[in-house]
């Protein structure tokens, strides 16, 4: 095997093996020891200025109570995002690609309506905002839950009826709500979308359309 080759399968299985301990809900290692160093170093002389201390003591103090800054932690959820596509592209797949005759529309407003009726709860104040009758919005964005990989319930997402299907998708978008990654992004797109629509204060259209 050629050493170009290696390298490549090397390299592939250490993103596979990169993206597979994020999907799995492992937790990452963070080692800040040569922080704790730095930090130990500058107190020391510091404190004993400031006190009028044995800088000798002031260290072997801190040595002693100053945590290990060892550190673990749970992988963000873009993080686990990328490497969820990472792995659909290590097995062969495109994990961009549309299905044919899928029109691409325009996601950055789909992202704006969908932080739009999470945070408010009002399906018909989310509608009017985007132009659109409920009906419309809901099979839109029933589209746009099937285009982010959100998936209903098993029994649901084989349903033959169009419009049904689409509605499986639709409320099944009430479960991203803690995914913080797309909840960001969504909150820049509808404040994008806001000043574009010349719409001030979006906090306070999401305060005054809230459902109680």
């Amino acid at each position: 095997m050629k050493r170009k080759e290696l390298l490549r399968n090397h390299r592939k299985l250490k993103c596979k093996a990169w993206a597979q301990k994020r999907v799995d809900g492992g937790y990452g290692y963070r080692d800040s020891r040569e922080l704790r160093t730095i930090l130990i170093e500058q107190l020391s002389t510091n404190l004993s200025k400031d006190f009028e201390l044995n800088i000798e003591s002031v260290k072997e103090s801190l040595e002693t109570h100053t945590p290990s800054f060892e550190f673990q932690y749970r992988y963000p959820d873009i993080e686990v995002d990328a490497a969820n596509v990472l792995l659909l592209y290590l097995r062969g797949d495109d994990p961009f690609k549309r299905e044919p005759g899928k029109r691409a529309g325009n996601q950055q407003e789909k992202y704006a309506a969908l932080f739009a009726w999470l945070m408010t709860d009002n399906l018909s104040a989310t509608a009017i905002l985007f132009n659109k009758d409920i009906s419309s919005f809901q099979r839109d964005m029933g589209t746009f839950a099937e285009d982010i990989g959100v998936q209903p319930r098993e029994n649901e997402e084989n349903d033959t009826t169009l419009y049904r299907r689409k509605m499986a998708y639709f409320n099944e978008l009430r479960n991203v709500r803690g995914n913080t990654a797309l909840m960001n992004i969504s909150e820049q797109c509808f404040i994008d979308y806001m000043d574009e629509n010349d719409v001030r204060h979006w906090e306070q259209w999401i305060e005054s359309n809230k459902n109680s």
